[in-house]
């Protein structure tokens, strides 16, 4: 369901398969806590992890700046975040971290 809704913005330009966000937001967050659903992004996507698609930053870099980050005509946020969300990362000598655990930082 949706696959051909999501095949269309992932072939919308260059940039629109590409993540542009990822987004670490704890389960206790307050936002997350009211269990409200705000239908507005810039609040809702404060309850929950997410990842986005497309653009990385809300507007356009100027041509000439010296940071390269994905462009896309949109910016699609796909929440992830769960109460039992565990998050390891690994650094360049191969070191596991915990960096979320019950959905919530682990340090």
């Amino acid at each position: 369901e949706g696959k051909e809704m999501l095949e269309a913005l992932v072939n919308m330009d260059e940039g629109a398969s590409y993540l542009g966000e990822v987004a670490l937001v704890e389960y206790s967050s307050p936002i997350s806590q009211s269990n409200i659903v705000y239908y507005t992004t810039l609040i809702d996507e404060n309850a929950s992890c997410h990842l986005a698609l497309g653009r990385a930053l809300g507007r356009p870099l100027p041509e000439d700046d010296p940071w390269t980050f994905n462009d896309s005509m949109i910016h699609i946020d796909f929440m992830v975040g769960t109460p039992d969300m565990h998050i390891v990362g690994t650094t360049e000598d191969g070191q596991e971290v915990v960096v979320f655990e019950n959905g919530d930082f682990a340090f």
